[in-house]
């Protein structure tokens, strides 16, 4: 009885866990070094070198990462393969690309394997990374718990972004006004994970006095973007 006690224990502390984690990292598998930059109607990425004796494969999917480094590499595969919504982008020795072949604010998958030119083998290491299309968004003013609030104390800052990229971060930044200027007073940064598009962080002001909250997002190639500031006071 005492065992199982402790069988149980243990699990009901491997669940907390689970549960308790926060799930902020990024899901790209990146063996390469893949970039994604999107851009109006197009998707540029960029790879490391490759070793020797190897070429690229790039793959698109608008379901999530595609996982089979053989598709479209013979007729029948790819006849097989024609109302599915996988698309073979890239195959060559280059160490980029860019998709013209993409339609704005849709999300797109893309994987690239590394195949063995002298045996056709694929390798086990891939590049994955995800990328909407489109023109820089603008960040709308983010959304505060409360508008008066007690000197060190926390409270929420809520705005809603979208995730374009697996290295887009987003940021929100506390401002303190100081005379006639707003002065930069912290700062944290995210990562969100794929497919968010709600933001929501806990900021405290450090001392009393008019403060403002921004949020800002960016990503690798993209200017970062600012939403104008939020207001608030914080009191003794």
């Amino acid at each position: 009885m005492r065992r199982w006690k402790g069988i149980r224990a243990a699990v009901l502390v491997a669940v907390l866990a689970l549960t308790l984690t926060p799930l902020t990292a990024d899901a790209c598998v990146n063996s390469w070094g893949m970039t994604a930059v999107r851009g109006d109607g197009q998707v540029a990425l960029a790879w490391d070198q490759l070793p020797e004796g190897h070429s690229a494969k790039v793959i698109r999917s608008i379901y999530g990462w595609p996982s089979d480094p053989t598709f479209g590499d013979t007729a029948d595969g790819a006849r097989c393969w024609v109302n599915e919504p996988d698309t073979v982008v890239y195959r060559g020795t280059d160490g980029s690309v860019v998709d013209t072949t993409v339609v704005n604010g849709r999300t797109y998958w893309y994987t690239l394997f590394v195949r063995n030119d002298a045996t056709g083998e694929y390798l086990a290491e891939k590049s994955e990374v995800v990328a909407t299309p489109g023109t820089l968004d603008t960040v709308a003013r983010p959304k505060l718990g409360t508008t008066y609030v007690r000197k060190g104390y926390r409270f929420k800052v809520m705005a809603t972004v979208t995730k374009h990229t697996c290295d887009t971060k987003t940021q929100w930044v506390l401002e303190k006004k100081v005379g006639t200027s707003w002065v930069y007073a912290r700062s944290a940064t995210y990562t969100q994970r794929e497919g968010t598009t709600y933001f929501a962080a806990y900021v405290t002001a450090p001392t009393t006095g008019p403060y403002r909250v921004r949020v800002r997002q960016y990503g690798v190639g993209e200017p970062r973007v600012s939403s104008a500031g939020q207001g608030f006071w914080s009191h003794r």
